[in-house]
């Protein structure tokens, strides 16, 4: 069987992804039971000669056993860790990470709960000493609670990735036990300091060092908010995360000065494994950088065991190594669009592209007419082009189904941004990688970056310039374009099982439905509507409405704060709406200005509207109680803190108290504040924010308690949850 490791490691992914939707521990005992069934009928009842056969058996016990793996991970390791869910303990560890925030600082602990379970935690301590660095051993106590998935930010699943299944939200003690005893750890993290100092001091721009340490370490700490969205729109990401590209220029330079010194294979392989480990510790163990560090020992390691190198078997390997250390890992949204930009650029492309090659007779009459084709630069830049562009266009369709649960907006213009890009970013790498390896000294290091400092510069205005454009992307929260990736998905499957043919065709029909999926949800963006969309947004401690169409909104902002702020950002992120008319604030207007300005930097400018009895900042509007216009169609009462927002077909109640019926209208009630609602009349629907609010309503009202809201403003009007 060719390609053993790839059939091996498509089946293990499959039955790791199952054991992950399916969390029961009778998968345990059904994959052992299949695998070892598959195997013995295999040996017993088969021909051995039949290679179709031996790859279902083949693959069927790797899917059994990888079901049985993670299945038993999460009985034995992950239920052992969440007995301790809730409960007051200490933990005793070592520092592996440290982000301050102000006053306080967020820390990651890998040790033991009550000095008997292993497990790796995180916790929120006072940063007022600050006498604590990463490898130190130390004690914190507090309650364990369990991450939670947000509209915002899905917390579980992401600590679930880093193998922290609980938290310390709020510390109650935290001691230093003994400091860091790590030599290795702790040279690694001065050493990246360093680099990271003479980076910020001969790149003065804050904006280009940060994106120069971004492409060389993956850091993204220095990003504001508002370029991130500029990145994720043109479709630049993949340049800011650590890949094999580092490593591969790091192992390419040692194995050359070793190979020059006329030492052995063998020794330079083993000396080339210390800088690259050590620049796996600079890229602080990313999913990504450990993916393509594994891959190239692979790679390398080949030539001692005269094995070939294969990239699609390497890269089979390095997955299932990740998801043996850690099942969960799977639903890691680097390890994925990591794993996949790989697998497309050496499976796909290839499969896709045959490659070109020159007869001899062709050669012949090259030399005779002394035109070598090879050497014209100008054949050779449309290659390099080409190239980019077909590369490009495939990882981004093969990438979309990931980005659609991961991101808001998945880019259509990256194909020709990365023209510009890819060659900007090399060279940024290769400038990066000779100060890294060169130790940052001042002569080496300046030149370098006086350049790198010139190309990231034009990196951001090209970013920024097409990220701006109005249909760089297309958004991800459209109520239908699940069912469709999942009916493409469904019909390249059952093409695969009616056609038995090559694998090529089954990409090509994939990538095919994957191109009329992205039509489909442009042309949807772009047609009119006069569908209106009244959505409600949080709960009954950070809230708003958002009243919108299909390009443009007008925001209420309920109860103040950051958390609706990014929840209307990302609301309007996925549904593709950059025109913005208007913002009311209520409470908390003066600390809600600044976090709405910051968010929604990169939309058009909105008309800000205050309370009229607080203090209000230059070139906003004052309201009071009365009716104002916010949006086409839709009118807004203002009363105290409630809204009655208005429309020809419905009356929307937003309040924070009691509610009597004032109208024959159809109308909706939204309480965002209170837990009761009493003597609630005449309202079709009643939205009640707080998950645990009390509803006393009509037989014949539809109530929702605890979810986010749409109301569809159409000839009938339909309520969606999400």
């Amino acid at each position: 069987m060719t390609r053993k490791a790839v059939w091996f490691g498509v089946s293990w992914l499959l039955g790791i992804a199952v054991s992950m939707v399916i969390k029961n521990l009778y998968l345990v005992y059904i994959g052992t039971l299949i695998a070892v069934l598959s195997i013995i009928v295999y040996i017993c009842f088969f021909d051995k000669k039949n290679k179709k056969l031996s790859y279902i058996t083949f693959m069927v016990a790797s899917f059994a056993i990888a079901l049985t793996f993670s299945s038993s991970y999460q009985t034995l390791v992950y239920s052992n860790v969440m007995r301790y869910e809730n409960a007051e303990t200490e933990i005793v560890g070592r520092l592996t990470e440290i982000k301050e925030h102000g006053e306080d600082a967020y820390i990651e602990i890998d040790g033991k709960i009550d000095g008997k379970t292993l497990a790796k935690i995180s916790a929120y301590v006072k940063n007022t000493d600050g006498h604590f660095d990463i490898g130190d051993k130390v004690a914190v106590s507090g309650k364990l609670v369990s991450p939670e998935n947000s509209y915002t930010f899905s917390s579980e699943n992401y600590y679930k990735t880093k193998e922290i299944f609980l938290q310390i939200p709020n510390a109650k003690s935290f001691s230093v036990i003994s400091e860091n005893e790590n030599i290795f750890t702790r040279l690694t993290k001065k050493y990246r300091d360093r680099l990271y100092n003479i980076i910020h001091e001969f790149i003065p721009e804050k904006e280009n060092a940060s994106l120069f340490i971004a492409m060389l370490f993956g850091d993204r700490d220095g990003f504001s908010d508002n370029f991130t969205d500029m990145i994720n729109r043109s479709g630049v990401s993949h340049i800011m995360a650590v890949s094999g590209a580092q490593l591969a220029i790091i192992c390419a330079a040692v194995m050359l000065i070793l190979s020059s010194l006329g030492a052995g294979k063998r020794i330079s392989f083993f000396v080339m494994l210390i800088p690259l480990l050590i620049f796996v510790f600079l890229a602080e163990n990313s999913v990504s950088i450990i993916r393509a560090a594994i891959m190239i020992i692979i790679t390398y390691s080949g030539s001692l065991f005269l094995r070939r190198a294969d990239t699609a078997s390497s890269l089979s390997i390095a997955c299932v190594i990740i998801t043996a250390a850690n099942p969960f890992a799977i639903t890691d949204a680097s390890f994925l669009l990591s794993a996949g930009g790989v697998f497309s650029l050496a499976v796909l492309i290839s499969l896709l592209r045959p490659r070109m090659r020159r007869t001899a007779e062709e050669i012949r009459n090259e030399i005779k007419s002394k035109v070598d084709t090879k050497t014209n630069p100008l054949i050779k830049i449309k290659d390099f082009l080409f190239e980019i562009i077909i590369s490009s266009v495939v990882i981004s369709l093969t990438l979309l189904p990931i980005c659609y649960f991961y991101f808001d907006e998945v880019s259509i213009i990256s194909p020709i941004t990365n023209i510009v890009m890819i060659p900007i970013s090399s060279v940024v790498v290769i400038l990066g990688m000779i100060i890294v390896m060169t130790g940052g000294m001042a002569f080496i290091a300046k030149p370098l970056l006086f350049v790198a400092n010139i190309l990231c510069g034009i990196s951001i205005d090209v970013t920024e310039f097409t990220g701006n454009l109005k249909y760089a992307s297309i958004p991800m929260g459209y109520s239908f374009e699940q069912p469709l990736l999942i009916a493409i998905f469904a019909f390249s499957i059952l093409y695969c099982i009616i056609n038995a043919t090559k694998m090529k065709h089954i990409f090509i029909v994939y990538l095919s439905g994957i191109i009329l999926f992205t039509g489909i949800v442009f042309i949807y963006r772009i047609i009119p509507s006069d569908i209106t969309y009244i959505t409600i947004l949080g709960d009954e401690k950070s809230s708003a409405a958002i009243i919108h169409n299909k390009s443009e909104a007008s925001v209420i902002d309920l109860n103040g704060g950051g958390d609706a702020a990014d929840s209307v950002k990302k609301y309007l992120s996925r549904n593709g709406i950059l025109n913005v008319i208007s913002i009311i604030l209520t409470e908390k207007a003066n600390t809600s200005y600044p976090v709405y300005f910051t968010k929604i930097k990169t939309y058009s400018k909105p008309e800000i509207f205050y309370p009229k009895a607080i203090y209000l900042p230059p070139n906003v509007t004052a309201y009071s109680d009365g009716i104002y216009s916010i949006f086409d169609g839709v009118e807004a009462e203002i009363s105290g803190d409630d809204f009655y927002l208005k429309t020809d077909k419905t009356q929307i109640n937003i309040i924070s108290g009691e509610y009597f019926a004032k109208s024959n209208l159809p109308m909706q009630t939204i309480f965002y504040k209170d837990n009761k609602g009493n003597n609630i009349t005449g309202s079709d629907s009643i939205v009640v924010l707080d998950s645990a609010g009390i509803v006393y309503a009509d037989t014949e009202t539809d109530v929702y308690i605890g979810k986010n809201v749409t109301f569809i403003i159409n000839d009938k009007i339909q309520i969606e949850t999400f």
